[in-house]
């Protein structure tokens, strides 16, 4: 196979992948001091790794408190998963969180010490088709580079990577269950959904403005102000808090596409949406939550966002509001972070063992109920 290089934002000038779907929004991470990009991003580097006509993105993180959870793997399982659970009605549920909080005790902070492949600080992330020799070459580069780390692959569903989490599985990853996410994939499906046809006539008769790729330059601030009145204020501060930095280099960026919603010329929801190989999510959404829920100013977004399933294009509806994703055509998947620890860092042993067993206990709740 090709040589698998490692690039750092002194030298990244020399890859020639310039043309590669994911370049412009590396380069931006490799250009700007993370926390200018995501404010609640303190303890991480990144880097990129050129693989044949690959590209991809590389975090390298270790312990800071009140850190964002994609860096971090004590505010994803011990943080995170407890704020979750308490909106949840499961039995136990008393139980469960006083696991948490046990565990917050237990769990050394050198746990986060650990490397992302493919990580570009979003929710969900979206990975090429690896073969075993690449995921190896990876590895090897990793281990050379970033010795004593644990290695992280986010966001892997059977849907998407099953080949890939065969490699990983090959090589001795563990996979650990991090959320419920939900796959719109059929667009025959999605249209036949009652659901969808009654968000269609609210697309045909609501008195808001649907704009697509608008001047979002003149809205950074109220699309910032939209997404943490959602994902930082309603439901957690460890959210990723992007900035009006980030916003705008996502206007330039490749394969990213705006969704507004106004009132006259307020701005009241906005998507920004991301595709990489026949795949779209949507890691920028919000909405004025002051507006009534028959407003449908989620439905609209959600709506405007399905068109665009087709053949050729699948959505990556991330997780949350299951039933809602589920009446619209789109599939459960169970969703899990492949990590390899390194064996000889002390302190790791009985800390992945107790992960591990609060790991059954999460895919047996995941398979009884949707959130």
């Amino acid at each position: 196979m090709n040589d698998v290089r490692l690039y750092s934002k002194t030298d990244f000038s020399k890859c020639q992948l310039t043309q590669h779907p994911l370049y412009s929004y590396i380069q931006t991470f490799l250009n700007h001091d993370i926390s200018c990009l995501v404010e609640n991003c303190r303890n991480a580097t990144c880097y990129a790794i050129e693989f044949g006509k690959e590209l991809i993105l590389v975090v390298d993180a270790q312990f800071q408190a009140g850190q964002t959870y994609p860096t971090s793997l004590r505010a994803q399982y011990l943080d995170y998963a407890q704020e979750e659970l308490a909106l949840t009605e499961i039995k136990g549920q008393k139980l469960l969180s006083g696991a948490f909080r046990l565990l917050k005790t237990i769990v050394p902070q050198k746990i986060d010490e650990a490397v992302y492949v493919g990580n570009y600080l979003v929710s969900t992330n979206l990975f090429p088709n690896f073969t075993l020799e690449e995921v190896q070459a990876i590895e090897l580069l990793l281990n050379k580079h970033f010795p004593n780390k644990t290695i992280v692959y986010r966001s892997q569903n059977s849907f998407l990577n099953q080949e890939l989490m065969e490699h990983l599985d090959v090589l001795d990853y563990q996979p650990f269950i991090s959320r419920q996410v939900f796959i719109a994939h059929q667009a025959q499906v999605i249209k036949r959904k009652k659901s969808f046809k009654k968000d269609c006539k609210l697309a045909k008769d609501t008195m808001f403005d649907i704009r697509i790729d608008f001047d979002v330059e003149n809205y950074t601030e109220r699309i910032i102000e939209l997404y943490s009145q959602l994902y930082i204020s309603k439901y957690s501060k460890i959210n990723p808090l992007y900035t009006t930095v980030f916003i705008e280099a996502m206007t330039d960026a490749q394969n990213t596409q705006f969704i507004g919603i106004f009132d006259d010329e307020k701005l009241i929801g906005v998507t920004m949406s991301w595709s990489f190989d026949g795949v779209l999510t949507v890691p920028i959404l919000g909405y004025d939550l002051s507006y009534p829920k028959e407003a449908g100013i989620y439905r609209l977004l959600t709506y405007f966002t399905l068109l665009r399933v087709n053949d050729e294009q699948i959505f990556h509806m991330s997780s949350g509001v299951g039933p809602f994703k589920l009446s619209r055509g789109a599939e459960y998947f169970p969703e899990y972070i492949y990590y390899k620890r390194v064996p000889s860092a002390k302190g790791y042993t009985c800390s992945f063992w107790l992960l591990q067993k609060l790991n059954k206990i999460l895919i047996r709740i995941s398979k009884k109920k949707v959130f």
